[in-house]
């Protein structure tokens, strides 16, 4: 399906970004320090405002100081229809290369809305509150903020319109509308009055998910929401709330949210997560739907982890394996102090490398013991770059010095994790059949026919024997599940424990497991 793309060339620290922007949900984005997390959210700003380039970058008198002479920013619609901004020197602004503006109209949301820091989100109705008809707020509104604040307060929160309404559609304009919560009563003559205190003496952080919360109940289905730092003066567990608050609502009014941020909370528990990577030379590689820990090296991996030994992976499905293999060298070899370990996907077999190496620079304690391990098949990788010698690319000599710098802390897990299952699955049926019985003993599974089916399902064999692999295991597990109702998560995981009992059952295979671990979990290093 096309995308909007939003393409940044030489604008302040940044020399090339390319960003796609991400279809209905809530996205998390966050980035190491100076990867133009702010110079992209003015950006996207730009959709629907016009004086967001000349407001944000501002030109400097002098032509070697804060110059944007060769700066271009180029929006790309779904459509195929384009437009580029660059800084004119004579009219001091930034203006469209072509007469083709209608390209930002055709990015296809029905509203676009951008709640900075500041502005919308610490606003507070500044006119005196004279009284008047106190009446209670939204049911939905009264709700969210008892919810989101965890504070039943907040269900008894009631409004009063200070200004002109015109319709019921101008009754809900937060300009003209104060909020209050009851304080108490008092006595006029034979009267009992209520008190009530206004939305001037809410909490800070009160205000900002007062604001926000009233922004989401009126904003039009199909709209693009953006939040910059989310996480500005609330608590962690209000941070989370509020996010998956945003993500009901998100889902409801199939909006698009794009949340920027550096709190370790919110991007722990983003299900769709964005991280701005930029080199030495600004080019700013742009990973979707990556790893929380990949993007908690720019905010704080140390705080959260404080075991004996992390283990860094590419992906679930090698977390899955290597958690097996771990938890059956354990057993063979009963210590009488277990160590503690954690083990965290990353993301692709360069960028575990990479994170390797950082965190052992400065992102963990090097009292703990830190190692790669990677799918089988990267071995093959290695061997290839190996032998190529002189013949390496740039790209390819920065890899290989990784795997040189990295020889004593990377390790291979036994197989390539999905395509080694497939292969199990089908080599030792019998076996195969056993074990994952063993472990649904509610349900009978016939592993050979599921077999036979998935294969009927996907009689095309795949370019790459892995992504086969990834799709026709994926397909089994969806067939359990539907037999078991077991959550497909913990089928998978299963199928990786089974195949461990049975390969490691081998003493040849044990022996190489003690290989494997004996090394690392002898010594911290």
């Amino acid at each position: 399906m096309p995308e909007n793309i939003i393409r940044i060339e030489n604008v302040k620290g940044i020399k090339k970004m390319e960003f796609k922007l991400p279809t209905s949900g809530v996205h998390v984005i966050t980035a190491s320090n100076g990867s133009g997390k702010t110079t992209l959210m003015t950006c996207i700003l730009r959709l629907n405002k016009t004086q967001a380039f000349n407001d944000n970058f501002i030109q400097s008198r002098s032509s070697n100081v804060d110059s944007y002479q060769d700066s271009k920013i180029t929006y790309l619609s779904r459509l195929g229809t384009s437009v580029s901004y660059t800084y004119r020197n004579g009219s001091k602004s930034w203006r469209p290369l072509t007469q083709t503006a209608r390209a930002l109209n055709e990015f296809g949301y029905s509203n676009i809305i951008f709640i900075p820091t500041l502005g919308k989100r610490i606003y507070i109705q500044n006119q005196i509150i004279r009284g008047g008809q106190v009446r209670a707020a939204s049911d939905e509104l009264r709700e969210a903020m008892s919810s989101v604040l965890e504070n039943p307060k907040f269900s008894e929160l009631r409004k009063i319109n200070i200004g002109e309404t015109r319709g019921r559609i101008g009754r809900d304009r937060r300009e003209i509308t104060a909020f209050v919560l009851l304080k108490g009563f008092k006595r006029t003559g034979n009267k009992r009055i209520r008190t009530y205190y206004s939305e001037s003496s809410f909490s800070l952080g009160e205000i900002f998910t007062l604001n926000l919360l009233f922004e989401l109940s009126t904003i039009p289905n199909d709209s693009l929401l953006v939040i910059d730092e989310l996480e500005v003066a609330l608590h962690p567990k209000v941070q989370v709330n509020l996010l998956k608050y945003i993500s009901a609502k998100a889902l409801e009014k199939n909006l698009t949210v794009i949340v920027s941020t550096h709190s370790s909370s919110l991007i722990k528990c983003a299900t769709n997560l964005i991280f701005l990577d930029s080199d030495n030379a600004g080019n700013v590689l742009v990973h979707y739907n990556c790893y929380p820990a990949l993007a908690l090296q720019e905010v704080s991996v140390e705080e959260d982890l404080q075991p004996d030994f992390v283990f860094f992976v590419e992906d679930e499905s090698a977390a899955s394996l290597l958690r097996e293999m771990i938890l059956i060298y354990l057993t063979i070899n009963p210590a009488r102090h277990k160590p503690l370990w954690k083990i965290l996907p990353i993301g692709g077999y360069p960028e575990v490398l990479r994170f390797t190496r950082n965190a052992n620079n400065y992102l963990i304690n090097k009292k703990i013991g830190q190692f790669a391990f990677l799918d089988g098949d990267v071995l093959q990788t290695k061997n290839q770059l190996q032998q190529k010698g002189n013949q390496r690319t740039n790209a390819e000599n920065e890899l290989w010095q990784l795997f040189q710098d990295l020889n004593d802390r990377t390790k291979y897990l036994s197989i390539t994790p999905e395509l080694g299952v497939w292969e199990w699955l089908n080599n030792h049926i019998a076996n195969a059949n056993n074990l994952i019985n063993l472990r649904f003993p509610d349900t009978v599974i016939v592993l050979n026919t599921l077999i036979t089916n998935c294969n009927a399902n996907f009689p095309n064999q795949a370019n790459n024997p892995r992504d086969e692999a990834k799709r026709k295991l994926f397909w089994i597990c969806n067939e359990i599940n539907a037999q078991t109702n077991e959550d497909k998560k913990r089928i998978k995981q299963h199928l990786f424990s089974s195949y461990c009992e049975d390969h490691f059952s081998v003493q040849n295979n044990k022996n190489q497991l003690n290989q494997l671990f004996g090394p690392i979990f002898r010594h911290q290093i």
